[in-house]
């Protein structure tokens, strides 16, 4: 695209080719000078391409500084913005910067209710739509558009799945450095559509600074330092060896007893032999002997056993001490449950798209009475299908939420453990969020669950359920 205005706001040394370069300070390659603090010595709708490569942290008042960008920005324009994420430790400590960019920073500068951003990337439970430009009761002077979010992340995050990166991002410090958006004007008054976002993105890669190229490239140290990922590697494979040495040292304890049982009823057979033999006096003694060998038999089985259940605990838990104690590997449910619940089984296992092919089926955490717990769901029909672990007469509670709006509520005293259905009074389509709570201190009850990872800290449970007509 020839002739366009492109202006690189707030330069400083490095102005990028092509655009005009205004900065505060006069550096070579600074084409104006001003007070950006006080406004942009542009005129109105006379730039087409504004760039602003870690400037907009620097301002006194950041909706000034918007509303000027908008301002002098034609309608359509694109705003490319690279800036300092908000969760990493420089970036926190830097007292030169004035403003906080995060995954929402751009939710507060449009009132559309729809992005093409993936909601996962900005859900909050009270901040259900994109825009929040209203959400000080005041009124809105501009609309910017967010067309697409980059993250750039420190070494040991770079090659997780993008929900992995998402949960890290939202849980811990220093998973990434910085943030990059693609923004459009808009003075309409009309939302932009799919289609306008499609043809912005083909627009703005066709144009896009040289910077957030070689952000994008740049190389990454992997010997920079490590974060609380490759300390959990090590945790795990110091766990694996001392549980690999415990379930030995129980194994070998576990022959030894099988040992001694074979001794003992070489003794009882022996006994036997002797008690139908004519060479016995007193029958009465010989039947108290073989007695005490039986029960002597009994008990020791009983040790065998315990041992044997032992081991299988061993080798489905972690010892919980300390720190590792969030690290624990969790048992697979699928085989216990395939011989009673097959066809449940093969609902979740078809239709719930949070099953992937190393999933595993695990017992939840018991539901709160305090609050409650939250679970996507996604489907087409008027039918919940999931699966209880529960005591009979405890008291629970159902909600279920549809873009944002309470769709049904239901409370029910459980009358048998296992598959549960709820009945809908009209149907879902696409994605939900399914609440559960118990209703009372004494009701004890766990749901099926769809676990995704073995290691706790960054798995993702889903709810093992699907949707169905009826």
């Amino acid at each position: 695209m020839e002739n366009l205005v492109r202006v690189d706001l707030g330069c400083g040394h490095t102005k990028a080719e092509g655009y005009l370069g205004i900065d505060r300070y006069f550096f070579p390659g600074v084409d104006i000078v001003a007070d950006l603090n006080k406004g942009i010595p542009l005129e109105d709708n006379s730039v087409d391409i504004m760039l602003c490569s870690h400037s907009l942290e620097h301002f006194d008042n950041i909706h000034l500084i918007m509303e000027e960008i908008y301002r002098v920005c034609k309608h359509k324009s694109l705003i490319y913005v690279l800036a300092p994420y908000h969760m990493e430790t420089v970036n926190l400590s830097n007292f030169y910067h004035k403003q906080v960019f995060n995954e929402s920073s751009f939710r507060f500068f449009t009132s559309d209710s729809a992005t093409s951003i993936d909601k996962r990337d900005y859900y909050n439970p009270h901040a259900f739509n994109w825009g929040l430009g209203l959400s000080d009761n005041s009124q809105l002077s501009i609309n910017i558009h967010t067309v697409s979010m980059e993250f750039f992340y420190f070494p040991d995050y770079i090659d997780l799945s993008e929900e992995e990166k998402r949960n890290a991002r939202r849980s811990l410090q220093n998973v990434c450095d910085q943030i990059c958006y693609i923004l459009a004007v808009n003075k309409s008054g009309v939302p932009f559509t799919s289609d306008d976002t499609v043809e912005f993105k083909k627009i703005a890669n066709e144009n896009e600074p040289d910077i957030i190229y070689q952000v994008r490239k740049r190389e990454i140290n992997h010997d920079m330092g490590t974060s609380i990922l490759s300390d959990i590697k090590k945790w795990d494979e110091k766990l694996e060896e001392k549980i690999d040495s415990e379930i030995k040292e129980v194994k070998n304890r576990l022959v030894e007893l099988e040992k001694k049982s074979l001794f003992l009823e070489r003794k009882i057979n022996q006994m036997d032999e002797i008690f139908n033999s004519e060479r016995m006096d007193n029958i009465k003694e010989m039947e108290a002997m073989k007695a005490i060998l039986h029960e002597t038999l009994l008990k020791n089985n009983s040790i065998a056993s315990s041992v044997l259940e032992l081991t299988k605990n061993k080798e489905a838990a972690v010892f919980k001490t300390g720190s590792q104690k969030m690290f624990r590997k969790e048992h697979d449910l699928y085989d216990v449950l395939v011989s009673n619940h097959l066809s449940f089984l093969d609902g979740v296992t078809v239709q719930n798209k949070y099953f992937k092919k190393n999933s595993i089926l695990t017992i939840s955490n018991t539901i709160p009475y305090s609050g409650y717990v939250e679970y996507s769901l996604f489907g087409v029909g008027n039918k919940i299908n999931y699966f209880l672990f529960s005591h009979l007469g405890a008291n629970l509670f159902l909600e279920l939420v549809q873009d944002g709006n309470i769709v049904q509520q239901m409370s029910f005293s459980v009358g048998h453990e296992g598959m549960h259905t709820w009945v809908l009074e009209r149907e879902i389509n696409g994605e939900a969020l399914l609440r559960f709570r118990v209703l009372d201190n004494y009701s004890i009850v766990r749901l099926l669950e769809i676990n995704n990872r073995k290691l706790v800290l960054l798995s993702k449970r889903s709810l093992a359920a699907f949707v169905t007509r009826i």
